[in-house]
């Protein structure tokens, strides 16, 4: 269950067949709070599973969460759920702003800026891309407490949603800006894969403003 999110970030097909082991093993007295954390898991490979067995290891993880009682399982696996109802379920709104508030009064009971920071990165899914002003009031107030008190991962994945946001629904004014910032949190992260994935991005969306310098 601890190394479940490293494993997601190394390699997701791994991390699917080792959950889905250690799940599997478990024996009948196991606490829920490892059980909520390898269906924690499960509900976050989103390259390796069907939206709707995405949601049902998310939802799962968050009744087990609430039984073993510690809050930050809880904020975690509720986090989890928001992000594939934002990603996948866009019309059920009112079930997603349900677990939005939950997740955010989660991160505040706990105090931690980071939680809070990952609990407002997942809020933004449940606002409208039309909502420009809020959307991007939340992804920044969410990367300036993770560039406070966060990683040089969670640095890198904050200015990645930022980038994307700008470059779909903001006329790409900084997209390539947080694209460039994205890639450097990355090489000081060594996440290679993430770098690969945002030099990518940053060429379309040089492209798509004319520089072909810089997209080449």
């Amino acid at each position: 269950g601890a190394l479940t999110m490293f494993l997601t970030q190394v390699s997701p097909n791994e991390s699917l067949r080792w959950t889905r082991m250690a799940l599997s093993s478990l024996p009948a007295d196991c606490p829920p709070a490892i059980e909520a954390a390898l269906w924690h898991g499960i509900g976050r490979a989103a390259a390796n599973l069907p939206a709707d067995q995405m949601r049902a290891a998310a939802e799962r993880a968050v009744a087990l969460a609430r039984i073993a009682g510690d809050p930050q399982p809880l904020g975690d696996a509720l986090r989890g759920l928001m992000v594939v109802l934002g990603w996948y379920y866009p019309d059920e709104k009112t079930l997603a702003g349900e677990v939005a508030r939950e997740a955010m009064e989660s991160a505040r009971a706990l105090g931690g800026p980071i939680q809070i920071a990952l609990a407002l990165r997942s809020l933004s899914l449940t606002i409208d891309n039309s909502d420009v002003t809020q959307k991007l009031a939340t992804l920044e107030e969410s990367l300036t407490l993770l560039l406070a008190h966060g990683n040089d991962i969670q640095a890198a994945i904050a200015f990645m949603w930022l980038a994307e946001y700008d470059f779909c629904f903001c006329g790409a004014q900084k997209a390539s800006i947080y694209a460039r910032e994205a890639m450097r949190f990355s090489v000081e992260s060594g996440w290679a894969s993430m770098l690969a994935q945002m030099a990518t991005n940053l060429a379309q969306y040089a492209a798509a403003e004319g520089d072909w310098a810089a997209a080449r």
